[in-house]
């Protein structure tokens, strides 16, 4: 495994760049990208040993090690919470942050908040992250339901439009209809057949012709039989050619996440 070393001539005009990564409880992700192309100048991805330490150790002591004394234009972390609610923004209550959760929280997990829209993003992790904060000046953490909810954008009254990102043995789905969210979930499962069925019960369940939806994928390359198939079911469908395109998707959602 390569060492992680952000070079030195981005290290010394950080400002016209922007950190992206992504911290799964044994995986971590980085992409420099620069502000004005939109190019990935650099990237650096590392999956560590379960049976070697705990969740999110490794992540952290790799970016204790080798991150530079540097200020970027902006360094996002996309977080996967280990649960997460939607509440009503007039119906939000900040101090009370972890009833919404019930009694199912550990006392290692903190509960943190985005407002998403008319609605507020209530989700929890591992206390562990927060150290990222005194580690990164100014990093921002983007729970991944947002990254998700920040890639559909509101569309015309009379359109419904669905954002789904496959990764990690998961899909997530967020589902919009004339203007308004109608869902925003994560279902297990990677293969057609799952994104098909998860895609056609919300259909179904919100009222709406899966023929007139408009889908864009998100972390997964598709075969030309697959799209083929999904365009059978599915009215318009947007999907990256390349892995390399699918992590540039990924990165400019961080770009808007960041702004």
């Amino acid at each position: 495994m390569r060492a992680l070393f952000i070079p030195e001539d981005i290290v010394a005009t950080s400002v016209r760049y922007q950190a992206s990564m992504h911290i799964g409880a044994y995986q971590l992700q980085l992409a420099i990208v620069h502000i004005e192309s939109g190019e990935i100048a650099y990237s650096y991805e590392e999956k560590f040993s379960e049976q070697r330490g705990f969740a999110f150790d490794g992540a952290i002591q790799k970016l204790t090690q080798a991150w530079p004394n540097t200020v970027f234009h902006s360094t996002t972390v996309e977080l996967e919470p280990t649960e997460f609610t939607l509440i009503p923004e007039n119906l939000f209550d900040k101090e009370n942050e972890r009833m919404y959760f019930g009694n199912s929280l550990g006392v290692d997990q903190v509960v943190l908040n985005e407002k998403q829209h008319a609605f507020v993003l209530v989700y929890a992790i591992s206390s562990k992250l927060l150290a990222l904060k005194s580690l990164i000046p100014g990093i921002k953490f983007i729970p991944t339901p947002l990254l998700i909810a920040t890639s559909t954008t509101t569309p015309l009254t009379n359109k419904s439009i669905a954002s789904v990102l496959i990764r990690g043995g998961k899909h997530g789905i967020h589902l919009v209809k004339e203007g308004k969210m109608q869902l925003l979930n994560f279902f297990p499962g990677t293969s057609m057949t799952d994104t098909l069925y998860f895609l056609s019960n919300a259909c179904i369940q919100h009222h709406i012709t899966m023929s007139n939806l408009e889908v864009t994928f998100y972390g997964v390359v598709w075969t030309e039989d697959e799209l083929a198939q999904l365009r059978t079911y599915i009215g318009n469908v947007h999907a990256p050619e390349t892995t390399e395109e699918a992590l540039k998707d990924i990165w400019k959602l961080h770009m808007l996440c960041a702004s």
